[in-house]
């Protein structure tokens, strides 16, 4: 078993299975549609603050997420929304395919497989989504703070990751 000293080890290792080390990502937007499942806004007053451990501490506050947007998210083979980020948190669940993730802080490159899950943290984070595999991609996001009449993501220039 794993003793308490190896418990980081072990957590690191299960990241880095997780992170793709190479391979171009595409530099054109398109591919992918999106359909709105959904839109309501919460009547109670809602505070939400994210953090996403083993990034430096990521944190995102919303205080008022109140407009919410559920979509499915499909991405053909070699689809990508392109450099974007949202208004606010996304929780994006992987249904099927594998979604590939470029952080634009780091250009680390994460691959989400179907039966995971991840949170984007918005607020000016910058990132690419695509379809690496030749097969289609589905998932599932919930946008928190997606002011009505506005889109939920944002398109925003490279940050200076390299293909």
């Amino acid at each position: 078993g794993l003793t308490a000293a190896g418990a980081p080890d072990a957590a690191r290792a299960h990241h880095q299975e997780r992170l793709a080390h190479s391979g171009p990502f595409p530099t054109t937007t398109g591919g992918f549609t999106v359909q709105a499942l959904g839109r309501g806004r919460f009547l109670d007053d809602i505070d939400i603050k994210f953090k996403i451990k083993g990034h430096g501490s990521e944190v995102a506050h919303v205080r008022d997420p109140s407009d919410v947007l559920v979509a499915r998210l499909t991405f053909q083979s070699g689809g990508s929304v392109g450099w974007h980020t949202h208004h606010g948190p996304v929780i994006v669940t992987v249904a099927s395919g594998e979604l590939t993730l470029i952080d634009g802080d780091t250009c680390e490159r994460r691959l989400y497989p179907a039966g995971t899950a991840f949170v984007d943290l918005g607020q000016g984070h910058v990132h690419l989504a695509f379809n690496g595999t030749a097969g289609e991609t589905v998932a599932y996001a919930t946008f928190l703070d997606v002011p009505v009449g506005q889109p939920a993501t944002l398109p925003a220039s490279n940050p200076g990751c390299n293909p």
